[in-house]
């Protein structure tokens, strides 16, 4: 995989030249990795992002190994969230092994993060297992998951790229994303006799880029659209069908499509509840018979 090496090595150069560059007294707006124009977009998409996440957090642009051998999905979100001790420049452990020469590489492959990141994403490495109905991994999880922007944010906004942004999010985000998915077991069947590479994208936020990306909507399913069959869409604790929405995509890019399976729910940036993974296998297997969901979607 040429291309996911490329890419790999050149976050890797650009991290290490982001510490060199803090430590030789950069200024840190200064340090955007050559990434300013998406960079921008963000802060300037709402007030309360301009300032939110601090520039001295070290940068994390995916987590995972792209060439695990038992690679079981690929995941995009919007942003790896907050800013933590390990990753604040000058003394964060994490800033300290970039400084000594490890590549960035080494730590997302190894998942030598911070213990908070790694609770995260185990929370999507655990549905992945649940969804192929495999054990679930412990240390090491079998995803991989690729961020809109490296840059740490408890407060996030919404943001809708240019047609600069655009190109970015295309080639730094999701072509290794489908380049990642070749190699996963996360499948989405397109026919009796095709199916393709999936990966999974997690946010409403991320669901806006893909429309402005132009990816194309194959099947959405919510609260108020999924069926007349289902009898049992799960319910909260005032006994209201939960707010949950999945959507499957096609994305045109440079050299083949991405297909993805998207999903939110209001104010959450975790995955589906397991009483919602039937529908999301129905999505992955069965939507292109034009059938109703299964009847019930409990237990």
């Amino acid at each position: 995989m040429p291309l996911l090496r490329a890419w790999i090595d050149q976050y890797d150069q650009r991290i290490a030249a982001w510490v060199r560059g803090l430590d030789d007294g950069a200024d840190p707006e200064r340090l955007a990795l050559g990434f300013d124009v998406v960079r921008d977009l963000w802060r300037s998409a709402r007030p309360i992002a301009r300032d939110d996440g601090p520039l001295r957090a070290l940068p994390e642009p995916w987590v995972g190994d792209p060439f695990a051998p038992d690679l079981q999905a690929v995941f995009v979100c919007h942003n790896p969230g907050a800013a933590l001790p390990p990753q604040m420049h000058p003394h964060g452990a994490l800033v300290e092994r970039i400084r000594s020469g490890t590549p960035y590489s080494q730590l997302a492959t190894r998942w030598a993060l911070a213990p908070e990141t790694r609770r995260w994403w185990s929370r999507l490495a655990g549905w992945t297992s649940r969804l192929l109905g495999v054990p679930p991994a412990r240390n090491a999880f079998p995803i991989l998951g690729l961020d809109l922007l490296p840059w740490h944010s408890e407060l996030r906004a919404p943001f809708r790229p240019d047609r600069r942004g655009c190109e970015f999010l295309r080639r730094w985000v999701f072509v290794p994303a489908r380049e990642a998915a070749k190699r996963s077991r996360l499948r989405l069947r397109l026919s009796e006799d095709e199916e393709a590479p999936a990966a999974i994208a997690s946010h409403e936020w991320v669901d806006a880029v893909l429309e402005a990306l132009g990816a194309e909507e194959l099947a959405r399913i919510d609260h108020e659209r999924h069926g007349e069959r289902i009898a049992a869409w799960p319910r909260n604790l005032s006994d209201k069908p939960v707010r949950r929405t999945f959507v499957l995509r096609r994305l045109p890019l440079p050299g083949g499509d991405l297909h993805l399976l998207v999903s939110w729910a209001p104010g959450s940036n975790l995955p589906p509840a397991a009483a919602f993974d039937p529908v999301a296998r129905w999505l992955l297997r069965s939507w292109w018979q034009d059938r109703e969901p299964p009847a019930t979607i409990g237990g």
